[in-house]
């Protein structure tokens, strides 16, 4: 299962990014068609990684990107279901575009309460 890879390696992205003395809320990745990632798949292994962590009580928001297609015959480029997809002119000579993005879009945090901040 290589969810659990992935979850390992958006944690130690976040983590590089994760302010000092924050709390991570929700954590809002895109995955494109190409990372076959199944969502199921995906939140037991961020739960597993997470566990014991800062991230223990983080969401992860999985947000899986559509089949982006171009028509090698009309040159028009479209979102599609799945990667066969027929184009509007009724071609099906199409070639995915990307597809294999895998990216920590945004880290929604919490500030650690200190006594400054109760001042």
């Amino acid at each position: 299962m290589h969810e659990l890879s992935i979850a390992e390696s958006l944690i130690d992205v976040a983590r590089q990014h994760l302010p000092p003395a924050a709390q991570p809320r929700t954590i809002t990745v895109h995955a494109g068609p190409l990372r076959a990632i199944e969502p199921d798949a995906m939140e037991w292994a961020w739960r597993a990684a997470t566990e014991k962590t800062e991230f223990a009580s983080t969401k992860l928001d999985l947000v899986e990107l559509p089949w982006r297609l171009h028509c090698l015959t009309c040159r028009r480029d479209w979102d599609a279901d799945h990667m066969n997809a027929a184009c509007a002119c009724g071609s099906t000579n199409a070639r995915p575009i990307g597809g294999d993005e895998l990216q920590l879009m945004s880290m929604d945090v919490a500030e650690a309460q200190t006594t400054e901040n109760l001042k």
